[in-house]
């Protein structure tokens, strides 16, 4: 009972019969778990995910967007006072709907971390043809598509479209830049930032120093 008296009932939701917090509310619950903020924007983006994009997991509950920008700044505000909810609040400033993945969310804020300007996640690029293809994270202004390439990449149906997408992208004279779970660690980062170093001094564009 202790614990009811201390929730709003806008912070809970019922599934398959079970009272639970909501996603918001849930997110708003890590701010004293002393989580860092790349963790906290990376729940944040778990929450807005596109109703389009790749199905979630086996046995998580739920559907895309679990919860909206609004949702999450309706939250915060009636929270104020709780300890910890400044880091949520500065977190939300780097929340970002649409991303399909953590390692996309981790990639994206490492972009960003190294100087670049924030590149924008899961917009469509038309073909000549009229044909959409959507890549991850894109500078469209540079022309430079950005893909993650996470384990389902590796059956023989996912290959080739991997292919076909990345023959579309050069024949509309994008690049390329692929990163894949190495980016986790240290040297992969640092492998990963210097290809999108490259891309950039492609299109004669003067490299952040932080790279």
């Amino acid at each position: 009972m202790g614990h009811r008296a201390l929730l709003d009932e806008q912070d809970v939701c019922e599934v398959d019969g079970v009272r639970l917090t909501t996603p918001a509310r849930t997110w708003g619950d890590l701010a004293g778990m002393g989580l860092t903020m790349q963790e906290l924007v990376t729940a944040g983006d778990s929450l807005l995910q596109r109703s389009d994009g790749p199905p979630r997991p086996s046995g998580v509950l739920g559907h895309n967007p679990l919860a909206t920008l609004d949702d999450l700044r309706e939250m915060l505000d009636r929270r104020r006072d709780v300890p910890g909810i400044p880091a949520v609040r500065r977190a939300l400033v780097k929340v970002r709907p649409g991303v399909d993945s953590a390692p996309e969310s981790i990639l994206r804020q490492l972009i960003v971390a190294a100087g670049y300007p924030e590149p924008l996640v899961n917009l469509p690029v038309r073909l000549p043809d009229g044909r959409l293809i959507v890549p991850d994270l894109q500078f469209r202004e540079y022309r430079i598509a950005i893909q993650y390439e996470g384990k389902h990449h590796n059956s023989v149906d996912q290959i080739g479209k991997d292919i076909g997408r990345d023959f579309a992208f050069i024949s509309i004279g994008w690049i390329t830049v692929k990163a894949d779970r190495a980016i986790l660690q240290a040297s992969g980062r640092e492998r990963f930032l210097a290809r999108l170093a490259h891309a950039f001094a492609t299109r004669g564009v003067p490299v952040p120093r932080a790279v």
